[in-house]
This record gives C-alpha cells, sequence and structure tokens, in this order.
C-alpha cells in the first residue's frame, strides 16, 4: 500500500471516529458532544506515520509529492471556505431570529471544527481520487478509450 493511500484511509477514518463518537454523545448535551472532535488530535500522528521506514510502503517520488500538494491545497481551500459561511448563518440566526446582539463564544468554535473536518475530509478524498484516478494508465499509459 502508498504511503499517501495510507495516510487519506487514516484521516478518514478519524473523522469516522469523532463524528460518530459526536452522534452518540449529543443525546447528553451538545456542550459535551462537541468533545468528541478532540479526537482530531489523532491527526497529529502522521508525521510520525509519514517518517517512519515500513519496508512494505512504496518509495514515494515526484507523483506522490505532487498528489500530497494537491490535496493539502484542496483541504485547506475547502476547509476555509466551509468556516466564513458558517459563522455569517450563525451571526445572522442569532441577530434576526432570536434577536440576540452577542453571539457566544461557544457558539463560534462550532464552525472551526466544521472547517477541520471539511478540510481533513477533502484532502482525504482528493488523495485518494488522485491514486484511483492513475490506477488504469499505471501499466504503460495506455488507455481502452
Amino acid at each position: 500500500m502508498n504511503r499517501n493511500l495510507f495516510v487519506a484511509w487514516y484521516c478518514l477514518g478519524v473523522l469516522t471516529l469523532c463524528l460518530v463518537l459526536f452522534l452518540i454523545l449529543l443525546p447528553f448535551g451538545a456542550k459535551g458532544a462537541t468533545g468528541a472532535f478532540g479526537l482530531l488530535g489523532l491527526i497529529g500522528f502522521l508525521p510520525f506515520i509519514l517518517l517512519s521506514n515500513n519496508p512494505r510502503w512504496e518509495k514515494f517520488d515526484e507523483r506522490d509529492a505532487l498528489f500530497w500538494q494537491r490535496a493539502v491545497l484542496s483541504g485547506l481551500a475547502l476547509g476555509c471556505a466551509a468556516v466564513g459561511p458558517i459563522i455569517a448563518l450563525l451571526v445572522l440566526v442569532f441577530h434576526f431570529l432570536l434577536e440576540v446582539n452577542s453571539v457566544p463564544l461557544g457558539f463560534l468554535v462550532f464552525p472551526l471544527y466544521c472547517g477541520m473536518v471539511i478540510g481533513v475530509f477533502s484532502f482525504a478524498l482528493s488523495l485518494i481520487h488522485s491514486y484511483r484516478k492513475e490506477k488504469h494508465i499505471e501499466h504503460g499509459g495506455q488507455t481502452n478509450e
């Protein structure tokens, strides 16, 4: 297995774990349920995965570096693009529907969690898609089109 694919599936596994735990804890209170997003810290182990010398993984070449760059840019772009509209939506709901002049700080943390989840999800899917797209031309470049 390629190291980048392992990283992508690892990120999707961490996201799944976070969201399942969030949905399990949600009936007990929304404030406590957001603690499930603390498991996103497991993504901090990625440098150890990337720097390990596992003999089963393929070598990291220029193509893998290009896929990594595209996936990181995709994750950053979509993650940052998701935060702004969610904050604007919360401010509008609080101001016009609830007629409150200030938004509680706890509600402004939620868009950051959403941005992180969307960014990591986009990163992982972009990596998987890059390798999936390359799969049919690994034999020499000829396609069956």
